[in-house]
C-alpha cells in the first residue's frame, strides 16, 4: 500500500531483520516484561497502548529508530483477528517505503525488529471483521519516539 501523501501524526512513534513467533494470549493487564520476546533488548523506551478498530477501520503506529536500533514488540487483537503489515520509511526519503511483512487474519504477534536505516517503522492494522477488535501493543527498545498516525 503506497499512500498518496504522508499521513498526519498525532502524539502517542540492506534488508531489515525481523524475528517473530507466536506467543500465548495475554490479558491486557499483564506486565511488559512478561509479554515481550525472550531476547533481551536494552531499552531506552517502553510503551503500551490499546485502541479499538471498528469494522473496516484501520490504524497505524510508527516508531522513530536510528539505523541498527532494536524494537521488541508484542501485540494482540482482542475480540477477533486483523490484517496487518509492518513497514517503514527512511528519514532521507519518506516516499521510499519498505514492506517488511504482511499478514491476514491473525490475532497476535511478537518479535524484535532491527532497523535497516534511520527512519520510522511500524504497523498498519485493519479490522475486516463485522465486530470491533481491540489491539494492544507493547513495545520496548531503542526508539526515540512512538506515534499513532491518523
Amino acid at each position: 500500500m503506497e499512500p498518496a501523501s504522508p499521513p498526519e501524526e498525532t502524539a502517542l512513534s540492506e534488508k531489515p531483520t525481523v524475528e517473530t513467533g507466536l506467543a500465548p494470549s495475554v490479558d491486557q493487564g499483564e506486565r511488559l516484561e512478561a509479554s515481550l520476546p525472550a531476547e533481551k533488548v536494552e531499552a531506552q523506551a517502553r510503551d503500551e497502548t490499546s485502541f479499538t478498530l471498528q469494522p473496516g477501520a484501520g490504524a497505524e503506529i510508527k516508531a522513530d529508530l536510528l539505523k541498527n536500533g532494536k524494537l521488541a514488540y508484542f501485540w494482540t487483537a482482542n475480540g477477533g483477528v486483523v490484517n496487518v503489515d509492518f513497514h517503514g520509511e527512511p528519514h532521507s526519503n519518506s516516499k521510499d517505503s519498505t514492506l517488511n511483512r504482511k499478514d491476514r487474519d491473525i490475532a497476535q504477534d511478537e518479535g524484535v525488529f532491527e532497523a535497516p536505516n534511520d527512519g520510522i517503522h511500524g504497523w498498519f492494522w485493519r479490522n475486516r471483521m463485522t465486530e470491533p477488535v481491540t489491539v494492544t501493543l507493547i513495545t520496548s527498545g531503542d526508539y526515540r519516539e512512538i506515534k499513532r498516525l491518523k
